[in-house]
């Protein structure tokens, strides 16, 4: 299943941090009066962009967004390390300093309709699509389908992670009724060695470090996800 990924750009956020700076006093030699001087406030320039995990596409994508956008005192990208996609969106609703923020088209339905954040529409705005991720179910040996996670442990990565949402999505729309536990990838890749969890989720795009230099263990595998009616729209 592939998912279109966008950035979100937060309108009230961008105004205030377009506001003229304000005046600052200067200290004054001694025996002279305080001088008042207008001073270039640099959060005039500054954008905050909410990234994601350590382990993810996200927050490469952002790291690279803020070497190539970087413009001296003209602007100035600061990607920030975060919980992914569905935490990427209330981080741009909620915190301070979040300005634009990489997330996945499903994710505002989610808001939609599990949040009733009814509004969402008005109060964030689409810039750009950047890539497509891919969802990943990566097993033990002894798991052969996706049927087969039904009552067994699996991951699906931190809390606000791509995976909670997406994951979910699939399994659910599947029927199957695994035990989802939340935790990060690399607990979860160890747990998988002990037989402790059956399979993890990763939502993710291309390139990623947790496969590219995961050393594998033999027979563990990755599973089919299988396009049918269920997953159509």
């Amino acid at each position: 299943m592939r998912l279109g990924i966008v950035a979100l750009c937060g309108l009230t956020l961008l105004a205030e941090a377009m506001l003229p700076a304000a005046a600052q006093t200067l200290p004054a030699a001694v025996g002279q009066a305080p001088v008042r001087a207008s001073k270039p406030d640099p959060n005039a320039w500054t954008v905050g962009l909410a990234g994601g995990l350590l382990e993810g596409s996200f927050i490469r994508y952002a790291a690279d967004l803020a070497k190539v956008l970087d413009d001296g005192d003209n602007l100035r990208v600061i990607p920030m390390v975060t919980y992914g996609a569905v935490g990427n969106v209330k981080d741009l609703l909620d915190l301070r300093g979040v300005d634009i923020a990489i997330t996945q088209a499903d994710v505002l339905d989610h808001f939609r309709r599990d949040l009733k954040v009814t509004d969402i529409g008005k109060r964030i705005q689409y810039i750009s699509p950047l890539y497509f991720a891919e969802v990943h179910v990566y097993a033990r040996p002894e798991i052969k389908s996706l049927k087969e996670l039904s009552g067994r442990k699996v991951a699906f990565n931190t809390p606000g992670s791509a995976a909670n949402l997406t994951g979910k999505v699939i399994f659910d729309r599947l029927g199957i009724e695994a035990e989802r536990v939340l935790i990060n990838n690399a607990m979860a890749i160890e747990k998988m060695r002990t037989g402790e969890i059956a399979a993890i989720v990763h939502v993710v795009g291309k390139p990623n470090d947790l496969f590219a230099k995961l050393k594998n263990k033999p027979g563990f595998h990755f599973l089919p996800i299988e396009f049918g009616q269920e997953l159509e729209d």
